[in-house]
């Protein structure tokens, strides 16, 4: 058997040589004439690669294991049309334009950096080749690209055929150790300090995402008519088409909340407007500002803050304060425990040495017995647990513990009033929201 590639040469009218652009392809199986055919390619790797599935295919077509008519025309296609094709069936099956969108760039950026014109070009050896040469993206994103890749391959054979390279015997990368950045919370009173410096109109969003849970795109997908304020109580409904689990998400609202809601809603505001009209400012041109004024580093301890840290710093204050994890995992709306309290929780943020040294108080205080502990010693302060009474004796109604007074020098009471609400009264005050 015989294959190789040229490219073709003439002569112009001054017998000057002439190489052509692209490469064509030339073979002949055991038993056949001479084959010639166009590989359209100009680059020769990739010129050889095509031919070597040409004479594969003319190989099996010869013993009769051809194929159909539509993988033919399949095949034939170019690349960047089938990923339009898979990309737009995408779309009608309800996904996220930002997804559809990143998918058809990273699938079409493949295509280009490998050399791939038509579906025959895909190969295994040739994504591992692109990847070893990307070592500067991180483990998420090859990734990301890897399984957009393998999402289309699969999206084809159930289409079109088992015409389509299977690349699942490639492993994805690990991820651990290569991550672009870890995110962090931020303390108590830089998160406090933020609201001060912070413009008015920034001030309200950074409130919103902090006490809402909700992410940016959520933020900028939210309209009037998803808020919900003379409910009782109020509450946000967003549509599955805008939260990441594709789930509705309804929001209870603090009387904080309420009034920033409020206080940003014009009069003639309609219910399909938007509640943030200019969207969340990018990270370097809102947040990251107000942080240099506030004097809080964007980086600590390997750990960098940016507007989705909001959630991060929810989580690990909530857990502070002595929130049951559920508690916390609904408030983030996490389907899996696990990453709230992995990935969600900032560890430094935790008073873990201050527990620690009221376990030891507890366990070496020999002057009193343990039969003396009473649970509500081992609750956090401001942690609000079902109250039940325990006496033997029922006749009159025991009265739950005022928590209040104890709030007054923990962490949550300056944290509530720093954000303009007076514990006592729940009475929401216009000190961070004035215009």
């Amino acid at each position: 058997m015989m294959q190789y590639v040229y490219k073709a040469t003439r002569k112009d009218t001054d017998g000057k040589r002439i190489v052509a652009r692209v490469y064509r392809g030339r073979y002949r199986l055991p038993g056949d004439r001479v084959r010639d055919v166009s590989l359209d390619v100009s680059d020769k790797q990739t010129a050889e690669k095509r031919l070597g599935r040409i004479v594969l295919q003319a190989q099996r077509e010869s013993v009769g294991l051809g194929i159909s008519k539509a993988e033919t025309e399949c095949l034939a296609r170019p690349l960047v049309e089938l990923v339009g094709e898979f990309v737009g069936n995408k779309e009608t099956i309800g996904k996220a334009d930002k997804y559809t969108s990143l998918l058809s760039s990273r699938l079409l950026l493949l295509a280009k950096d490998c050399g791939w014109h038509f579906l025959g070009d895909i190969n295994p050896q040739d994504f591992l080749d692109w990847r070893r040469d990307h070592k500067d993206k991180s483990a998420k994103t090859l990734n990301e690209f890897l399984f957009a890749l393998r999402g289309f391959l699969k999206w084809i054979r159930r289409h079109y055929g088992e015409i389509a390279p299977n690349l699942d015997s490639i492993d994805p990368m690990d991820k651990r150790g290569r991550e672009t950045f870890e995110r962090r919370g931020l303390k108590l009173e830089e998160l406090v300090k933020l609201w001060e410096v912070s413009p008015s109109d920034r001030r309200a969003i950074y409130q919103l995402a902090f006490f809402t849970g909700l992410r940016r795109a959520e933020l900028e997908a939210l309209r009037w008519a998803d808020v919900m304020l003379d409910a009782a109580p109020p509450y946000l409904c967003l549509g599955a088409l805008h939260t990441k689990n594709k789930q509705v998400a309804k929001i209870a609202l603090i009387p904080l909340v309420v009034n920033i809601l409020r206080t940003l809603r014009p009069s003639n505001a309609a219910g399909e407007d938007a509640v943030l009209p200019n969207g969340i400012p990018r990270n370097r041109d809102g947040l990251h500002k107000d942080m240099a004024k506030a004097g809080i580093p964007l980086w600590e301890n390997g750990k960098k803050f940016d507007f989705h840290s909001f959630r991060i710093t929810a989580c690990t204050l909530l857990q502070a304060m002595g929130s049951a994890p559920r508690s916390v995992q609904a408030f983030l709306r996490h389907s899996d425990i696990r990453l709230t309290m992995k990935n969600y929780t900032d560890v430094l943020g935790l008073p873990v040495f201050e527990d620690v040294k009221k376990l030891g108080a507890m366990v070496m205080d020999e002057s009193e017995s343990s039969s003396r502990i009473s649970s509500l010693d081992l609750v956090p302060h401001c942690h609000f647990v079902a109250y039940s009474d325990t006496r033997p004796d029922k006749e009159k109604p025991a009265q739950p513990p005022d928590f209040s007074r104890d709030c007054a020098d923990t962490g949550l009471a300056r944290l509530v009033e720093a954000a303009g609400v007076e514990p006592a009264s729940a009475q929401v005050s216009h000190r961070h929201l004035h215009a």
